[in-house]
């Protein structure tokens, strides 16, 4: 549901997978995605005040935030929301957590990992998403990663990383990880880890 709301100008409503409300304007430039109610809509609504030279004051915010509920209501629109990372057009698209530019990684040689302006997927803000710090010119070192994993294996290790890049690619034909060893070897342990490394949405505990 689109409408036009002071102090916010154009915006919109919509219900995510999950049945879940949420607010889209732009601020800054930058389009915004914070579920209603929430402390990220509270804080959007503080920082677009003050854009618009306006006291934020506790009885401003909270009637913006009551008007904004009682749309929420009647919203019947759903789209398709995302938290860190998600697949289309097949490329892997990834938050960077501010600002108006994604990460897409292809399968492309030519093209690879590319830091896109705009939003081209619609990602979620959180106080839970941090930065992501993209340094196109950095190679990937995983020595800190093998020093916690119960790896020690270099084939063993190839593998591991080859079935962590492959799976940022779920739609396509991928290997299946089978984890031996005996009690106490650290297979439970391996598995968190590589849960916090592929999963971009774990940032927060």
């Amino acid at each position: 549901m689109q409408f036009q709301l002071e102090p916010f100008g154009k915006c919109k409503i919509f219900k995510d997978e999950d049945g879940n409300k949420n607010f889209a304007c732009v601020l800054n430039d930058v389009q915004r995605v914070v579920l209603i109610p929430s402390e990220e809509l509270y804080e959007l609504i503080t920082l677009r005040l003050i854009e618009k030279n306006e006291k934020p004051s506790k009885s401003r915010i909270h009637s913006i935030m009551d008007e904004l509920k009682a749309l929420a209501i009647q919203v019947e629109d759903k789209e398709d929301i995302k938290i860190r990372y998600t697949m289309g057009n097949d490329c892997l698209y990834i938050n960077r957590g501010s600002g108006n530019r994604q990460i897409r990684i292809t399968k492309d040689k030519k093209n690879g990992i590319q830091c896109v302006k705009g939003r081209r997927v619609k990602f979620r803000s959180s106080k839970y998403i941090g930065e992501l710090d993209y340094q196109h010119n950095v190679k990937a070192d995983f020595d800190l990663f093998w020093k916690y994993a119960p790896v020690s294996n270099e084939n063993d290790q190839l593998l591991l990383l080859a079935f962590m890049v492959n799976a940022c690619f779920p739609n396509n034909e991928y290997p299946i990880l089978l984890i031996t060893g005996a009690p106490g070897s650290g297979k439970t342990t391996l598995t968190e880890f590589i849960l916090d490394v592929r999963n971009l949405r774990v940032v927060y505990r």
